[in-house]
């Protein structure tokens, strides 16, 4: 039986959301057609630029809509993504680049030193490729790197190619936190992140009419794997660069988002920042996923009356595997007078 691949999604963003906005980032808005297009025309490109099935390609940068393409774009010509976690250190993200063995460096702008010192290091050369997320980068040291969005408009090769997997069926490498160690590449499969995208449509209820709001990184298994549940139910992706509060609240009440992931540290800047702006809520947001750890009482109470309208599922066991649906709890402000505390249901 043929596997599935990730970016099967494409079909039916084609099909059912061609000519609707599915992801804004500033004043950039993206329907489904253009989305599409610009997936295959990057991964075209990379091909012709020398990617093959099983390459691994680094990726680190802020969340964009370019970084969303190179989720689908590296894995529809059978490559594998690394998505490097922009916290890190040159050293840490050099410790990680050597366990994966990358053969391209692709980087947003503020990384352009790391580029320099890769390509100046006999350890790293494996790397025959570097392209830059956003502008060109001129780094003044005779290295010019071509940008992401170079790659798509010039590649030569056709951009209706179907899907081809990597070696035993692996997408993506994400890396551990490296709290017990240093960081440790774990790879997931197109089947894995494709099921748990599936349950968690299924679970939190994911459809065509959801405005997501990238709250979390793409660097990290939360926001990549409600991104892929995302992008399969054919909703609309909001990205902002990172989290901070200020631009979460006014994304959501610009856009009108539905749902977003949240961990208790985010949860409590938003809620903070709502108390400081005295808002008197945020009636479109429906759907609310927390991993990382559970929200206290204090946080949930607080959710639950500047987010009035959402429901708050609590992911349990999350790691750099992904999520065990079995724990999954959801916390619903109830619609009945009387008690104003958030009840608790299991799923």
């Amino acid at each position: 039986m043929a596997s599935g691949h990730i970016a099967q999604c494409l079909g039916g963003i084609l099909a059912s959301r061609a000519g609707a906005t599915v992801a804004v980032s500033g004043d950039l808005r993206l329907n489904g057609a253009q989305l599409v297009d610009g997936v295959r025309s990057l991964a075209a490109g990379l091909l012709e630029r020398g990617v093959r099935p099983g390459d691994v390609v680094a990726v680190v940068g802020f969340n964009s809509i370019e970084y969303m393409e190179l989720l689908l774009a590296i894995p529809y010509i059978g490559a594998i993504v690394a998505p490097l976690n922009y916290r890190w250190s040159f050293e840490e993200a050099a410790q990680a680049l050597e366990l994966v063995r990358p053969s391209a460096f692709i980087f947003d702008g503020a990384y352009s030193s790391w580029a320099l010192r890769l390509m100046e290091s006999q350890s790293f050369s494996s790397i025959c490729l570097y392209i830059t997320i956003g502008d060109p980068v001129n780094t003044g040291q005779g290295a010019n790197f071509v940008s992401v969005d170079h790659v798509k408009r010039s590649c030569r090769g056709t951009a209706e190619m179907e899907p081809v997997s990597a070696p035993r069926d692996v997408a993506l490498i994400c890396f551990t936190s490296g709290t017990t160690g240093q960081p440790k590449g774990v790879a997931i499969s197109h089947t894995s992140l494709i099921i748990q995208s599936l349950a968690k449509i299924a679970v939190v209820g994911y459809g065509e009419d959801d405005v997501y709001l990238h709250t979390a990184p793409l660097c990290h298994i939360g926001g990549i794997s409600s991104c892929l549940a995302t992008l399969m139910a054919g909703g609309c992706h909001v990205l902002i660069p990172k989290f901070d509060a200020k631009s979460a609240i006014k994304a959501i009440q610009e856009h009108r988002v539905t749902c977003f992931i949240t961990v208790p540290a985010i949860m409590a800047d938003l809620l903070s920042y709502s108390r400081k702006d005295k808002l008197s809520g945020c009636g479109s947001v429906t759907k609310i996923l927390n991993g990382g750890g559970g929200l206290s009482d204090e946080l949930i109470n607080g959710a639950s009356h500047l987010f009035f309208n959402a429901a708050i599922f609590s992911a349990y066991g999350m790691d750099d595997r992904g999520m065990l649906i079995a724990d999954i709890h959801a916390y619903q402000q109830p619609r009945a007078s009387g008690s104003q505390e958030p009840v608790k249901q299991a799923i």
